[in-house]
């Protein structure tokens, strides 16, 4: 988990499907 997706809901969706 990066900080980038703690602030982007989107971004953090994107690294818990990778």
């Amino acid at each position: 988990m990066t900080a980038l997706s703690l602030v982007d809901p989107q971004t953090k969706a994107d690294t818990a499907a990778a």
